[in-house]
């Protein structure tokens, strides 16, 4: 038998570790990032329980086996504005927000030699939110909003941060990530009611409306994510819809729709940071929902309290498929890792083992992509491209093939702008994927 992903650990329950803890103390808006090493890096705030004391600005990471702790930033009117990625050399990457006037947008890196602190920008008022990206060549991105207008900030190869407007009009509670092409993904909030969503293509922006709940809870933040296999994913809070009180919600964008759903439709949710929500190597979507996790299996949205915290500020899950998640109580900061009880160890060896198994990498594509397909017992196998209509295009294989993991070049000059399909077939089921030809 081979896996197609190797490596698996196994949890029966979740583990914990306490982080940070101050008795005279309350601690917020934690992001945790973790290094491909599954070395975790976190960033919170804390708040004294004297109102006229200073607000903290911390960071914890452990990378020797030991948490260590340090303070960042001193304010004594800390606007919680700041985001936390790793980049392709394990340096902890973080963007914050100053909190006096002019409110300085601060980018640093921490590196053998301590921090690299640099301005990536300047906002005329203190933003309602501000969210990093790192890309494939470990350059920074940023989104957050001045006086009403979406505001994207990158460094470019010629070390200049640069600004641009991807929307003039109310933007809100901004969320970034970036795909494999180096494209930013952002979604954001129109005031407080509307969700939407802008897409970078070559120079222009597009930006679109996802979700037009009219009574989108106020407070409530989002947070976009881009599967490991091209999936685009929103988390964030809803609107008081159909005796809903206020569910935590989920978008995902297939073809050109997104597909709004409700992972609980029993009890208010929401999301505490622009990195609530992730996938797993499957793009299934996970999201940190207060002190509950919920997660899309194959039987649909589950949900599992995580006991004694107060809320589960972010997540990320590693490749490993080990959920690795930032958490607060009165005691102190936490940091929490495993996977739901949920799910079984048989149905993950039924999910990455005793099937067929296929991806495509890149999906979005101009000539060349790379497409690997796992064969669990030797079968008859055939793997085709259909174009959206359903006619087949190309008879890529049709063969008997053993046990094993197999790769193939494939060439897309031939074909014209559009959506196609490869479809993998063996003897008892089927994979199907989806490419995106570019011209």
């Amino acid at each position: 038998m081979v896996l197609f992903f190797l490596g698996l650990i196994i949890f029966s329950a979740w583990s914990r570790e306490l982080v940070y803890s101050d008795s005279t103390s309350y601690f917020r808006e934690g992001v945790i990032a973790i290094d491909s090493a599954g070395n975790p890096y976190i960033i919170f705030i804390k708040y004294s329980l004297n109102p006229n004391d200073s607000v903290y600005f911390l960071f914890s990471s452990k990378t020797t086996g030991i948490w260590q702790s340090e303070t960042l930033g001193i304010a004594t009117n800390w606007y919680t504005n700041h985001d936390l990625a790793i980049d392709s050399f394990h340096h902890p990457c973080i963007a914050y927000s100053l909190p006096t006037s002019p409110y300085h947008l601060i980018f640093a890196y921490k590196d053998n030699q301590g921090w690299h602190k640099d301005t990536a920008g300047i906002v005329s008022v203190p933003p309602w939110g501000l969210s990093l990206a790192i890309d494939v060549y470990s350059f920074p991105m940023l989104v957050t909003d001045d006086n009403g207008q979406g505001i994207f900030i990158s460094l470019g190869t010629d070390s200049i941060w640069h600004r641009e407007v991807f929307d003039p009009t109310y933007v809100d509670k901004p969320s970034i990530d970036v795909d494999q092409f180096n494209q930013p993904h952002i979604s954001y909030l129109y005031g407080d009611e509307d969700l939407w969503y802008a897409r970078k293509v070559d120079t222009v922006w597009y930006c679109r409306l996802v979700d037009d709940i009219f009574s989108l809870a106020i407070g409530g933040r989002t947070s976009l994510r881009v599967g490991p296999h091209g999936v685009i994913g929103i988390a964030y809070k809803g609107g008081y819809e159909n005796g809903y009180p206020y569910p935590i919600q989920y978008a995902e964008l297939q073809e050109t729709l997104w597909i709004i759903e409700f992972p609980d439709t029993l009890n208010e949710g929401g999301v505490c940071s622009s990195k609530s929500l992730d996938f797993n190597s499957q793009d299934n979507p996970y999201i940190a929902n207060y002190n509950v996790l919920h997660y899309k299996s194959i039987e649909g949205w589950q949900t599992e309290t995580i006991p004694d915290v107060v809320s589960l500020y972010s997540l990320r899950i590693d490749r490993n498929d080990i959920i690795h998640i930032v958490a607060s109580n009165n005691l102190g900061v936490w940091y929490i890792y495993g996977t739901p009880e949920g799910i079984e160890e048989g149905d993950r060896l039924r999910a990455k083992g005793e099937r067929l198994e296929l991806g495509v990498l890149p999906n979005i594509v101009r000539d060349n992509t790379r497409i690997q397909y796992s064969i669990p017992e030797k079968q008859e196998i055939s793997l085709n491209l259909y174009d959206i209509a359903g006619r087949r295009i190309t008879a890529i294989a049709k063969t008997i093939l053993e046990p094993g993991i197999y790769s193939y070049n494939f060439n897309t000059t031939g074909l014209s702008h559009g959506i196609y399909f490869l479809v993998l077939e063996g003897k008892r089921d089927s994979q199907k994927q989806k490419i995106l030809v570019i011209r």
